[in-house]
């Protein structure tokens, strides 16, 4: 697999904001082009929002050109619906201040079609 993150466009709030605080709901508005891409199996997938923390790691949502384009475009994404990836990355530094540092962003743990 081949990673291209833009770690700028992947912050959010510190992992010690986060913590013990639930899970902001992310608008489909919300969903852009901009944070990277994950190649995998020869596919190119867009990540589309920011990374949020789960119990274990940060988890986003991907999806390539095409899934894009068979939804009708970003606006009209439904993740219930639509086919799209899970992109998953392990903390590695559970107590660090800087979110930076929480990931190694370059290398997601995982990236799996839903």
């Amino acid at each position: 697999m081949k990673y291209s993150v833009d770690i700028n466009r992947l912050m959010c709030e510190s992992v010690s904001q986060q913590r013990g605080k639930p899970r902001k709901e992310i608008a489909m508005s919300d969903l852009r082009k901009g944070y990277g891409t994950v190649e995998s199996d020869g596919k190119t997938i867009h990540i589309l929002q920011n990374p949020y923390i789960t119990g274990d790691g940060y988890r986003s949502v991907g999806m390539t050109d095409e899934q894009i384009e068979e939804a009708g475009g970003l606006d009209e994404i439904t993740l219930g619906v639509d086919h799209h990836y899970t992109i998953m990355w392990d903390i590695i530094k559970p107590d660090c201040e800087d979110e930076s540092e929480a990931c190694d962003w370059d290398n997601p743990a995982g990236v799996t079609l839903v």
